[in-house]
């Protein structure tokens, strides 16, 4: 899994935008679906205080594009997704 922390979206704002994450204190179930559901990054605040780099900007991409969790495994994913 992801030695980071977790942030769930918010369901309403942008998801390539940090203001729309807020930090969970529980690993996500959710892995598949059309939705972000998560992301796991190396922040520690409530609101991620950094923009995305150029990775997790594309794994966001990739991710609604193929509804399926990013990178795809075996690697270590950074972005759940979920159906509803």
């Amino acid at each position: 899994m992801c030695n980071c922390n977790w942030y769930g979206y918010d369901q309403v704002g942008d998801p390539s935008l940090p203001s729309s994450y807020r930090k969970l204190s529980v690993t996500p179930t959710c892995i598949t679906g059309c939705m972000i559901c998560a992301i796991c990054i190396p922040e520690t605040t409530t609101i991620p205080s950094n923009p995305f780099d150029s990775n997790m900007l594309q794994y966001i991409a990739d991710a609604l594009a193929t509804c399926s969790p990013q990178p795809p495994p075996p690697e270590k994913i950074f972005v759940y997704m979920r159906s509803s």
